[in-house]
């Protein structure tokens, strides 16, 4: 069964989401985590790049890609980035990806779904795949299911 696509953004079906792409030195991978949240199925509010300091210019890759709002700052390690990402980010809902990272089509959408069937869970997660530097499939680790608070 095809899945149901929506177009547009996440506020017109739903509550806003903000992706933000932290990025250090890894501008070689950055268009492929970009066009992955561009191809998804429900799009987000805003797409938000994080340059934690990086040497390999990745404003070379973000111009390429108008609406998206590139943000630097100095190294300050990748949870400095993540919260700098936070900080600017306008959703209702943050989902972070790192620059060598790529989204599944349905990633946003099955997480709103998820959050909007649990309004009390404080964030939700998928399953990921170990990806090569071309994007070929290398490994699946087992999926775990975080139930309760540990």
């Amino acid at each position: 069964m095809r899945p149901d696509v929506t177009r547009g953004s996440a506020s017109s079906s739903g509550p806003s989401a903000s992706v933000v792409i932290t990025t250090y030195n890894q501008a070689r991978f950055l268009s492929s985590a970009i066009e992955s949240v561009r191809e998804q199925t429900v799009a987000p509010d805003e797409l938000i790049v994080v340059d934690d300091g990086s040497t390999d210019d990745p404003g070379s890759i973000v111009c390429r890609y108008p609406a998206t709002r590139l943000i630097r700052q100095r190294n300050r390690g990748v949870s400095a980035a993540r919260n700098a990402g936070l900080r600017a980010a306008r959703g209702r809902y943050v989902l972070f990806l790192d620059a060598g990272d790529r989204l599944m089509r349905e990633a946003l959408r099955s997480n709103l779904r998820h959050l909007a069937k649990n309004p009390e869970s404080a964030f939700v997660h998928g399953d990921y795949y170990f990806i090569n530097a071309t994007g070929q499939h290398r490994s699946s680790p087992p999926a775990r299911l975080i139930d309760e608070d540990a």
